[in-house]
């Protein structure tokens, strides 16, 4: 009897690991989809599933450089050097002075979210949705609905407001579902100016110290409920 008394306490000790680090994963991506934007999905695709390292322990951890720099957060930095380092730029020649230069320059893709925050204006979506293969919206009518070239976080006036010339895409997931994407593009070369692409850094979600404070809670509410 005693034996099974036993057991039926590991299994529920066991049980409340497991509870406890599954609802702290799903507060990480609740955590991620309301303090981040388009890099809520690079963050929530990094958190691991939980690993249960024996009968009583376990943990849940965030994968890549990246993802760990949007938990931990980051100084500001010059993106274009990074862009001069890709694979995917377009090497060009250019004419100067008489003389052939080398260049290059590379196509930023933009995804705008439709919801949560930082998603796109009401406006702005309203007249997306309703694009067809090959349209976009033209500055005209995006200043139409209000919105002008902004200044970026790091004090530089952009030439085009972030939602000029968008375009929009149905993505298929493998459920089938069908999804509407919104796109913008930016271009970034060689002769770019530094401060277009001045990155403002950023400070971070903590994310995990702010779960790990209501895990002990939810571990203690959950082991009081199955004893």
């Amino acid at each position: 009897m005693t034996d099974k008394i036993g057991d039926a306490i590991d299994k529920i000790a066991s049980d409340t690991v497991k509870a406890t680090l599954s609802y702290a994963r799903s507060e990480l991506i609740y955590e991620a989809h309301t303090k981040l934007q388009s890099t809520s999905i690079d963050y929530k695709q990094a958190i691991s599933g939980v690993i249960m390292d024996g009968p009583l322990q376990g943990h849940v951890q965030l994968d890549g450089k990246f993802p760990a720099m949007l938990e931990k957060g980051f100084g500001q930095f010059n993106e274009k050097r990074g862009f001069a380092k890709s694979p995917k730029k377009k090497k060009i020649t250019r004419r100067i002075d008489g003389r052939n230069e080398p260049g290059w320059f590379l196509t930023i893709p933009f995804r705008h979210k439709t919801s949560g925050k930082g998603s796109l204006p009401t406006k702005i979506l309203k007249a997306a949705k309703g694009l067809n293969y090959g349209e976009y919206l033209n500055e005209i009518l995006v200043r139409e609905l209000g919105y002008s070239p902004q200044r970026s976080k790091a004090g530089y006036k952009w030439k085009n407001s972030k939602y000029d010339y968008m375009i929009r895409t149905v993505k298929t997931y493998k459920s089938e579902t069908k999804r509407g994407q919104y796109l913008t593009f930016r271009r970034v070369s060689d002769m770019s100016d530094p401060k277009s692409w001045q990155h403002p850094g950023f400070k971070g979600i903590k994310a995990f110290p702010k779960v790990s404070q209501k895990v002990e809670k939810f571990a203690y509410d959950y082991l009081e409920a199955n004893l």
